[in-house]
C-alpha cells in the first residue's frame, strides 16, 4: 500500500530521446543477410522518445514515433513496445503487437497493477498505472518493428546504440531537468527487451485461444 504525505506531491521524470532517421533494415538471414542503417522513410517505427513519469501513486509510460509517423494498431506487420523498470524490481509495459490491439501490463514483488487502458494519438501511445510500491524509475526502453516479410524487417531501438539514457527529477512541474552529474541508468540489453516482448505476445495468443 502506498502512503502519501499531505501537501504538495513531487514528480519524477525520466526521458529517453532517440535520434530520428535511425531505423535499421535487416534483409535475408545470417550470414548472408544485409543490414542497412539510418533509414529515413519509415516514420511509423522511428522512435523519437520514451518517457516515464511518477507522480504520487501513479506511473505514466509513453512512447512517441516521428511527428510525421502514425501508431499503426490494426496492421499485423507492426509492433510497438515500451517498458519501464522501477527500484522495487517492478516492470510496467505497453504494447501493440501485430494487429492484436493495445495492452498495458505490469508485475513485481507487490503483485500486478490494475490493467489500464492505452491511450493512442496520431504518433504516440501511453498508459497510466497504479504504482505497486513506493519507488523510483530505474530505466526505460522501447522497440518497434515493421515486418515486410520474414526475411525483411525494419526495426528501431531506444536506447540507440550510440545514445545514452538521461534522467531527471522534477518537483511540481512538467519540465525534465537532466542531471549530468549522475551516471546514466543501466538499460536492459536488446535481448532482454525481446524476451519481455515475447512474453507479451504469448499473453495475447493465450487470450485469443480462450
Amino acid at each position: 500500500m502506498l502512503v502519501l504525505s499531505s501537501g504538495i506531491v513531487s514528480a519524477e521524470t525520466q526521458t529517453l530521446d532517440d535520434p530520428e532517421n535511425d531505423v535499421i533494415r535487416i534483409q535475408g538471414t545470417p550470414p548472408s543477410g544485409t543490414l542497412t542503417e539510418h533509414i529515413s522513410d519509415q516514420p511509423n517505427v522511428d522512435i523519437i522518445q520514451v518517457s516515464c513519469v511518477i507522480e504520487g501513486s501513479k506511473l505514466t509510460l509513453k512512447l512517441e514515433v516521428a511527428s510525421d509517423g502514425t501508431i499503426i494498431q490494426t496492421d499485423s506487420a507492426y509492433y510497438y513496445y515500451a517498458v519501464a523498470n522501477t527500484s522495487d524490481h517492478s516492470i510496467y509495459y505497453i504494447m501493440i503487437a501485430y494487429g492484436e490491439g493495445a495492452i498495458a501490463m505490469g508485475a513485481g514483488p507487490g503483485g500486478t497493477p490494475s490493467v489500464p487502458g492505452v491511450q493512442i494519438s496520431e504518433n504516440s501511445m501511453q498508459a497510466q498505472f497504479d504504482l505497486l510500491a513506493d519507488s523510483t524509475i530505474v530505466n526505460v526502453a522501447g522497440y518497434t518493428s515493421y515486418k515486410v516479410s520474414d526475411s525483411d524487417v525494419y526495426q528501431d531501438f531506444a536506447p540507440d546504440r550510440n545514445n545514452n539514457q538521461t534522467s531527471g527529477n522534477n518537483n511540481n512541474n512538467n519540465n525534465t531537468n537532466n542531471n549530468n552529474n549522475q551516471p546514466a541508468a543501466k538499460t536492459p540489453g536488446f535481448e532482454a527487451i525481446a524476451v519481455i516482448a515475447a512474453i507479451g505476445v504469448a499473453f495475447i495468443l493465450l487470450k485469443r485461444r480462450k
